[in-house]
C-alpha cells in the first residue's frame, strides 16, 4: 500500500478499532492481533516513529498493547509521527 497523508490518516483512525484482525495459528501464544495493533505496527515501521515500542504482537497482553497505542497516540499528537 502506498504511503501518503490519506493512508497515514486511515492508520491513525484505525488505532481506535479493537476488532480482531485474524485468528491465532495453533502455535501462537496470547490473544489474536486487533486492527489497532496492526495499525500501530504499520505506523511505527512505515513512518519510522522513534521512542516507542517497535512492534505489537500476540505475545503482548491486551493491557500492554493498549498502553503502547496510547503512547503512540501521544507522540503523534505532539507532532512526532
Amino acid at each position: 500500500m502506498a504511503g501518503g497523508q490519506e493512508i497515514k490518516h486511515l492508520l491513525i483512525e484505525a488505532l481506535d478499532d479493537v476488532a480482531s484482525y485474524g485468528e491465532l495459528a495453533p502455535d501462537d501464544m496470547g490473544e489474536p492481533l486487533r486492527v489497532c495493533d496492526m495499525a500501530y505496527n504499520q505506523l511505527v515501521l512505515r513512518y519510522s516513529i522513534r521512542n516507542v515500542h517497535r512492534t505489537i504482537g500476540p505475545g503482548n497482553i491486551i493491557e500492554t498493547r493498549d498502553q503502547l497505542i496510547d503512547i503512540l497516540k501521544g507522540v503523534i499528537q505532539k507532532g512526532g509521527g
